[in-house]
C-alpha cells in the first residue's frame, strides 16, 4: 500500500499518541503498591482513570527514524503538547 506523506505524518502522530499513553501508563502503574490490589472496583477504576487521562500538563520530543532496503532513512520529529487532560497538540517539527 503507497501512502502519501500527509498520510504518513497522521498515522505516525497517531501512533505516537498511542505510545505516550502507554508511557504515562507504565510510569504511573509502577508507582501502585500491590496491597492496593483489595481495594474496591470503583476504586480501580478512579486510579485507572488517573492514569489515562493526566491533570496535570507535559511536553514531549520525540524522533522516529523509519528504515527500509534500499531507501534513504527518513527522520521525522514531533513536539507533543498536553494541558491537563482536555487539550493536547502533536506538531511536527
Amino acid at each position: 500500500m503507497i501512502m502519501h506523506k500527509t498520510q504518513q505524518s497522521i498515522l505516525a502522530a497517531l501512533l505516537l499518541t498511542a505510545a505516550l499513553q502507554t508511557l504515562s501508563y507504565q510510569s504511573v502503574a509502577s508507582n501502585i503498591d500491590v496491597k492496593d490490589l483489595g481495594e474496591s472496583p470503583q476504586s480501580i477504576l478512579e486510579k485507572s482513570d488517573e492514569i489515562r487521562f493526566p491533570k496535570e500538563s507535559f511536553q514531549v520530543d520525540v524522533s522516529i527514524k523509519t528504515t527500509a532496503p534500499n531507501q534513504p532513512d527518513e527522520a521525522r520529529k514531533y513536539q507533543v503538547l498536553s494541558k491537563g487532560n482536555e487539550n493536547s497538540i502533536v506538531m511536527v517539527t
